[in-house]
């Protein structure tokens, strides 16, 4: 069975994602204090996403085949999931607690650096 096993917000473009027990979605706008529900996220206002997912499953095949550790945040996306490939969410409306969202595109992970 699908489950959220993360979730992360940042409240500006760039700055380190922190890990939340719950979020607040807003209908229109999307979760209460991330940088897009802001409009300070890095691609604001030009390719704006609500709320973006990841499977816990992608982030342990990156880590494996590239030795990086994306688990705390670093791929930038604010739910982490399990038990369910997000791909199949596109073009989909689905539920997360009381939220009810749709998925429109991929939106493949990033990493930041201070490099």
């Amino acid at each position: 069975m699908a489950h959220i096993t993360a979730l992360f917000v940042t409240e500006n473009g760039s700055e380190p994602m922190r890990s939340v027990s719950d979020v607040q979605a807003v209908a229109d706008r999307g979760l209460l204090n991330d940088r897009y529900f802001n409009g300070t996220g890095y691609y604001s206002p030009y390719d704006v996403c609500q709320v973006t997912l990841i499977a816990s499953e992608a982030i342990d095949e990156i880590n494996r085949e590239f030795g990086l550790d994306l688990t705390a945040g670093e791929h930038r996306r604010n739910i982490v999931t399990e038990g369910i490939d997000v791909h199949d969410l596109l073009k989909h409306r689905f539920r997360i607690g009381d939220a009810v969202l749709e998925g429109t595109r991929p939106r493949p992970p990033v990493r930041t650096s201070s490099n």
